[in-house]
């Protein structure tokens, strides 16, 4: 437990989850969060995310993924985690309408090989727009995503 920080944090040069209180170390929503920096550290990025420094973002792509994965395992009756700091209703209606078609309307997981090139290019338009409407993760971005089979 650490006081001092958010309600959990994912350490990638300890390989371990903090939390800041015994509540948040029995929150769902903290643990899964912090679970899948864990996914991206041990697996989805070779070399891990080490460089993504505790409570300071290195990369916005780190955060923006776990929201983005969170909007897609939620399926159905989920607000658009990615999205949540943007006042424009145009543009979580257009995120809404990306996540609906990768999960056949929330009923289905994405199969990513399908279309692979549409769902990056419309993978870092999302980003800019998180970026842009959430100043904490407004930093640099990894500019390509490695594709697993």
């Amino acid at each position: 437990m650490d006081g001092t920080l958010g309600n959990g944090t994912y350490n990638a040069a300890t390989k371990s989850i903090v939390f800041s209180t015994n509540f948040a170390s029995t929150h769902v929503e903290v643990i899964r969060h912090e679970l899948f920096h864990a996914y991206q550290d041990n697996i989805a990025y070779s070399g891990g995310i080490g460089n993504y420094s505790l409570g300071e973002p290195v990369y916005s792509n780190i955060e923006f993924e776990q929201a983005l994965f969170h909007d897609i395992m939620m399926l159905h009756g989920s607000s658009a985690t990615a999205m949540n700091y943007s006042e424009d209703e145009q543009l979580k209606g257009q995120y809404k309408t990306w996540i609906d078609s990768l999960t056949n309307n929330g009923t289905e997981y994405p199969d990513f090989s399908a279309n692979w090139s549409t769902f990056e290019t419309k993978y870092f338009e999302f980003l800019e727009e998180f970026k842009d409407t959430n100043p904490y993760y407004n930093a640099p971005i990894i500019g390509t995503l490695n594709r697993k089979h």
